[in-house]
């Protein structure tokens, strides 16, 4: 079964999950993040092929009266809609990635100001800067987090949880994506710093190396190194994220973008 053929699309639900929000302002900031789906519809994952499925499904998201037309999904990913599925979610963030001002590697400057308010305490201003940019970026990841953890700073649970459950869905679909463990099978993402997302705030790990590499496709891959603790003893292990669509939006005589730093 092919992802664009798949019709047995389970949607996901959230409550509160495992450590969301900023750095080291964050580490009280502790919740349980479950995504639901039978196993059968996990088995789909693999059916999302990067190489040969991103074009088709960023042209149907373009597409007027489509099922994955962006226009159409948007609207339910922002309210919150319990019936958007993973892989409507994942078609989403593909056809975000054809909007004209998607921009990622000029974007993090914008998110690291906004981590730099929320590490200062400065909350009410990180959500001003947050309003302000997700109304032209609404799937940025790492925005939406800030916010919640600045709601949630705040002491405003309900706002801080809606908040919680868009970044939730966000990496939920990365990692429905692909299993990442191999540059050729590297999970979906929209930016070059969400794998980090994806190892602290999703997966509660401490982040190690980070770099990039190239696959056996010629695609741009961010690698992140996830540390944990399993019986007492530190383990490592790397996730791939596919960004070949970022890298194309860099001018190929700026290359200094696309250069992580450890």
């Amino acid at each position: 079964m092919s992802f664009l053929n798949s019709i047995h699309l389970l949607s996901i639900k959230t409550i509160p999950f495992l450590k969301l929000g900023t750095s080291k302002a964050f580490r009280p900031f502790a919740f349980i993040f479950i995504t639901s789906m039978f196993v059968c519809n996990l088995l789909m994952a693999q059916s999302f092929n990067y190489q040969k499925d991103y074009e088709s499904i960023l042209k149907r998201t373009q597409t007027k009266g489509d099922s994955f037309e962006y226009k159409h999904l948007l609207p339910k990913f922002l309210k919150n809609d319990k019936t958007l599925t993973v892989a409507e979610t994942l078609s989403l963030m593909i056809g975000y990635t054809g909007l004209p001002n998607y921009r990622p590697f000029d974007d993090v400057k914008t998110e690291h100001l906004i981590l730099h308010l929320n590490d200062s305490a400065r909350y009410k201003e990180a959500i001003r800067m947050c309003d302000t940019f997700l109304k032209n970026h609404p799937l940025n990841q790492a925005a939406i987090i800030e916010k919640a953890y600045a709601y949630y700073q705040l002491k405003q649970q309900d706002s801080a949880s809606y908040y919680k459950q868009q970044f939730g869905r966000i990496m939920a679909a990365m990692d429905w994506s692909a299993d990442g463990r191999t540059p050729d099978n590297a999970m979906f993402a929209i930016g070059p710093e969400d794998g980090k997302n994806f190892a602290d705030k999703y997966y509660h790990s401490d982040v190690g190396n980070t770099t990039t590499v190239i696959n056996k496709y010629g695609d741009y891959c961010s690698a992140v190194q996830m540390k944990y603790k399993k019986d007492g003893k530190m383990n490592e292990i790397v996730f791939y994220f596919a960004l070949q669509h970022a890298a194309n939006t860099t001018s190929k005589k700026d290359t200094s973008k696309i250069k992580e730093k450890p």
